[in-house]
């Protein structure tokens, strides 16, 4: 962040310096000369947003094309062993906070993972549901996380 404040300053006090000393009055060099060092400002300026650009991970866009292809519990089996507990926690409560429109607040989820070698497996859901989710039938969010995630599920 140091180098990029410096970068701005520096331009700038080199712009106002060539400024000063251009020999010319309000002519057309000197308006041409104000427009040049205009864009290379604005190219200094934006100098974060195009390395930000490059270090953008294209994958990421080919991934959600692949997942529209693939099957929900194939794409499920193959994210979940690269996901912690917590995570794993947070995507069934935005699943069942889509499927039922209710506020994720009023939505509590435990996840019983399962390790198995070198992956891990969903071996139990749990869900408390308050506030407006009390009054969802609990029967069928259960049928629908075994459905989804083909795992046992116990919904409060």
């Amino acid at each position: 962040m140091k180098d990029y404040i410096f970068s701005v300053i520096s331009f700038a006090a080199f712009a106002t310096a060539s400024l000063g000393i251009l020999p010319c009055g309000e002519g057309v060099l000197k308006k041409t000369f104000l427009l040049l060092l205009s864009l290379i400002m604005i190219l200094v300026i934006g100098s974060p947003l195009v390395s930000m650009v490059k270090d953008l991970d294209i994958s990421l866009f080919s991934d959600m094309v692949s997942m529209e292809a693939a099957s929900y519990e194939a794409v499920w089996l193959e994210t979940l062993e690269n996901l912690t507990e917590n995570e794993v926690e947070a995507a069934v409560l935005r699943l069942v906070s889509d499927e039922y429109s209710l506020d994720k607040n009023d939505i509590t989820v435990d996840c019983i993972l399962k390790k198995e070698e070198n992956s891990f497996s969903l071996e139990k859901v749990e869900i408390l549901l308050s506030g407006k989710g009390r009054f969802v039938n609990p029967s069928r969010v259960e049928s629908f996380i075994y459905e989804k995630l083909n795992c046992e599920c116990k919904v409060r």
